[in-house]
């Protein structure tokens, strides 16, 4: 009974690291998503005070719908290299 409780207290620390350090990548690749989303909005603005040639009202909203799926998928593919080390592509 004893050696249950030793593993079961172990299995229990080791779970919280675990977690931890999930929560940390994930912060991580929020903040990654957030740079990406202000560039492409800052990039937007830019380029919309430049004058003929500028960027219509549509494709900015386009760029700037794509940099918000592009950092979601980030948030929720990025820690499965974590979770599942065989599936990264390196």
């Amino acid at each position: 009974m004893r050696e249950a409780l030793v593993f079961v207290c172990s299995l229990r620390i080791l779970l919280k690291a675990s977690w931890n350090c999930y929560r940390w990548l994930a912060l991580r690749l929020e903040v990654i998503g957030a740079f990406i989303m202000l560039s492409s909005v800052i990039l937007a603005v830019v380029d919309r005070n430049r004058g003929a040639e500028a960027l219509t009202a549509g494709a900015a909203g386009l760029s700037i719908s794509y940099a918000l799926s592009v950092s979601s998928i980030i948030v929720v593919v990025g820690p499965l290299g974590v979770v599942f080390p065989h599936l990264t592509l390196a």
